[in-house]
């Protein structure tokens, strides 16, 4: 059973082709289309996060 099985609106946002970008240790500017729930086995949202610093 899927978190989103039953709400139609969620399903439909993790169905639908959009643009993602790849952050790693470079930022790159390019983009690629993917549909979430066909690639992905999780997403995860940070509301708010902090940049690392040096031990």
């Amino acid at each position: 059973m899927s978190a989103i099985d039953g709400n139609a609106e969620l399903k439909a946002l993790f169905d639908k082709l959009m643009k993602v970008y790849f952050i790693g240790s470079t930022m790159e500017k390019t983009t690629v289309e993917q549909r979430l729930g066909a690639e992905y086995d999780a997403v995860v949202f940070l509301e708010k996060t902090t940049g690392t610093k040096p031990n």
